[in-house]
Order: C-alpha cells, then sequence, then structure tokens
C-alpha cells in the first residue's frame, strides 16, 4: 500500500483545487478467501455477520459436535475392545507356554509325545501372532480415537486472515461436506483498492502514479495514487475501470467496503464526452 507521507501535502492540494470533478468510485478487496470447514457437519453458529471485521484466530463458525460427539464414543469403545483383545490374546499365550512346559519336561519320560509338544510349540506362536494382531489393533484404534478428537477440535474454525465477512455462503442449519465445505467469504483487509469507471478517452489522460484525492461516505478525506488503467473488455464498451492504491492510514483505522467520491482533475473531461456534460 502506498505510504501517507509521499504525496500528502500533493493531495491536501487536490482537495483545495477547485477545478475538479467529483466521481462516484467504490473501495473494494480483490484478495478475497473462502472459508472452509475441514470436518462435516450441520453448521451450529454463525458469530462473524457481514460486513464484521476479524481478526486471524477469531472463531466465524461452529460445527455442530453431537454427532461428532458420538463417533468418538464409538471409537472410544472400539479402543477399549481391541485393548481387551490383547489381555486375552496374552492370556492365551501364558496358557499355552505351561502346555508347552509340560510337553518339554516329558522328554526323558515314557509318557513324552514328540506331536504334543509339536502341537504346543504351534498354539504359542498362534497365540505370540494373536498378540502382535491385538496390539495393531490397538494402534489403529488409537488414531481413530484421536482422529475423532481433532475432528470435535476442527469443528470450532477460525479466520486464516485478518479481513471483513463479506459474504456466507451458507447459514445457521446448512449443512457442510467434502463436497462443499465453503460456509463464507472474507476479504483481506489489508489490500484495499478503489474502482472507479470513467470514459476510455478520459482515463487514459490520468497516469500511473498520478496522486488522487478521495471523500469517503463517513467524509473522511483521503488520498491515494492510480496503480492501473483497465479496459473493461467487453465488445464496444467505452469504458475502464481506473484502480487507485489508498495511501496507509497512519491512524490504524481499518478499511471498509464503502462508496468513496474520487476528485478527478477537471482537464481529463472533454469537451462531449458522457461525463463532461
Amino acid at each position: 500500500m502506498a505510504p501517507a507521507s509521499a504525496f500528502a501535502d500533493e493531495a491536501a492540494k487536490t482537495f483545495a483545487d477547485t477545478d475538479t470533478v467529483a466521481t462516484k468510485a467504490t473501495l473494494v478487496f480483490d484478495h478475497t478467501s473462502k472459508i472452509a470447514s475441514p470436518v462435516s457437519g450441520r453448521i451450529a453458529k454463525l458469530p462473524a455477520e457481514i460486513g464484521s471485521l476479524v481478526k486471524r484466530g477469531d472463531v466465524v463458525f461452529q460445527i455442530d459436535t453431537e454427532q461428532l460427539k458420538a463417533d468418538r464414543d464409538i471409537a472410544a469403545r472400539e479402543l477399549a475392545n481391541a485393548e481387551a483383545q490383547l489381555t486375552v490374546a496374552e492370556s492365551q499365550l501364558a496358557l499355552q507356554k505351561t502346555v508347552q512346559e509340560r510337553a518339554a519336561r516329558l522328554k526323558q519320560s515314557a509318557a513324552f509325545s514328540a506331536a504334543k509338544l509339536e502341537d504346543a510349540d504351534r498354539l504359542v506362536e498362534l497365540a505370540n501372532s494373536n498378540i502382535a494382531l491385538a496390539k495393531s489393533q490397538i494402534e489403529v484404534k488409537r488414531a481413530e480415537l484421536e482422529r475423532r478428537d481433532v475432528d470435535i477440535r476442527l469443528a470450532t474454525v477460525v479466520s486464516p486472515i485478518d479481513g471483513m465477512v463479506v459474504s456466507h455462503l451458507l447459514t445457521v442449519g446448512g449443512y457442510v461436506s467434502p463436497e462443499d465445505p465453503n460456509v463464507m467469504v472474507v476479504a483481506d483487509t489489508s489490500s484495499p483498492e478503489i474502482a472507479m469507471e470513467l470514459d476510455t478517452l478520459q482515463a487514459q489522460q490520468l497516469a500511473v502514479g498520478q496522486v488522487i484525492a478521495y471523500k469517503t461516505k463517513t467524509g473522511r478525506q483521503e488520498s491515494g495514487k492510480v496503480r492501473a488503467v483497465l479496459p473493461q473488455g467487453a465488445p464496444g464498451s467505452r469504458l475502464s475501470v481506473v484502480r487507485i492504491e489508498p495511501a496507509k492510514r497512519t491512524d490504524g483505522s481499518p478499511w471498509v467496503i464503502e462508496p468513496v467520491t474520487v476528485f478527478v482533475p477537471n482537464d481529463t473531461f472533454f469537451s462531449g464526452s458522457p461525463l463532461s456534460r
């Protein structure tokens, strides 16, 4: 954004100069972000109203957590079941090791059975496999539980930028999903511009970098410089869009989308042009 000190004096002269034409324009924000929900569900709260200013980290909407908490409870029970399965598998291993040890101690007696010892060995291996499987299931279920906890935290959605809420794409009660996650649009208020339509011939008389004075809806007198003159692009159109970069506000007051009056030098307007009549 242009520094205020660079052309404040020149802008003051423009305000004092009566040889200007007051022209309607709009202060706008070109850079916007769609704020999406990272989890599915219905919108429970939408505290950030259209036109309100938000800071990075401010809560802008809340997804209902009833279903998310129910899913979390299911995940917690599944983890508990997996841990119980591990306890059972460990008990089975202890039992099979006892049988294996008994069979092994009979090697020097007439009651020894090689087949029974082999069976006992296989059952111990199976019990060890069941323990490994149970531990793996615990890791899976624990990860699922942690994911459910994250979902609940993510249900409280905050703004990623300082800005202004310019539109709601859904309202309270609306359902968000991975296919349609966007809830609102926030404009980045750190880079405002003034958009003004002029007859193309008149717009071409403005120079990039030229200081232009303007007044806000509330009567605040400020200044900016011409950043670009852009043709409308429509076939046969005689209008161009002039983009003006406002000077930085030294008092830190926020920018808002609002109509402004731009004071265009009178020599920009040619006799016989639509805006000079």
